[in-house]
């Protein structure tokens, strides 16, 4: 097996969840959807550069593409996506389980967000011999609603049946601009 890298660069948002003595709890990083400016595939010491429309279908929470699965025949079209038989997109989305709402719910602290450049990266797995095909490659992408506003992130991308995760850069991230969507009570 041969590793082949895609080089992500674009628009980010990160999600701050602050409690009543601004000390971070939590925050939530992710690519918006669709918003790439630069993406890169490198296989060994060659680098293609793509853009968006080249890979396959997104993936939602809800749906399957037409590519993957048949709905009259309610079956996985390429048998490498048996894995995901009987479940939804929405079910082998690896989210990275961060509670945004425990600051609502308690009615104290403020979520923030944050719109950012960053670079991301997924590496896959293919057979030596096999050259990438960019129409097996999906993003995955989920519509995450966090008060006042929803968002469409990717969490990830699914290569012949296979699920692998998109590594944000945090530390080499530029931030755009700034927005307090929701603020509880102080004490």
């Amino acid at each position: 097996m041969k590793e082949i890298q895609i080089q992500l660069y674009g628009e980010g948002t990160r999600l701050d969840v602050f409690d009543t003595e601004d000390g971070l709890m939590d925050c939530h990083n992710a690519m918006r959807e669709g918003e790439y400016f630069d993406i890169i595939v490198i296989d060994g010491k060659t680098e293609t550069p793509y853009s968006f429309s080249d890979f396959g279908d997104q993936i939602s929470g809800y749906d399957w593409p037409e590519d993957i699965y048949d709905p009259e025949e309610e079956k996985f079209i390429d048998p490498a996506y048996a894995q995901f038989d009987g479940k939804q997109p929405d079910e082998v989305f690896d989210f990275g389980g961060c509670d945004l709402y425990e600051a609502e719910e308690e009615g104290v602290g403020r979520i923030e967000m944050i719109q950012t450049k960053v670079p991301a990266y997924v590496t896959i797995k293919i057979e030596d011999d096999e050259k990438f095909d960019p129409k097996k490659l999906h993003f995955m992408y989920s519509e995450f609603v966090v008060p006042d506003a929803e968002l469409e992130i990717n969490t990830g991308v699914v290569y012949d049946g296979k699920q692998y995760e998109i590594e944000l850069d945090i530390d080499s991230e530029r931030e755009i601009s700034s927005e307090t969507i929701w603020e509880g009570e102080m004490e």
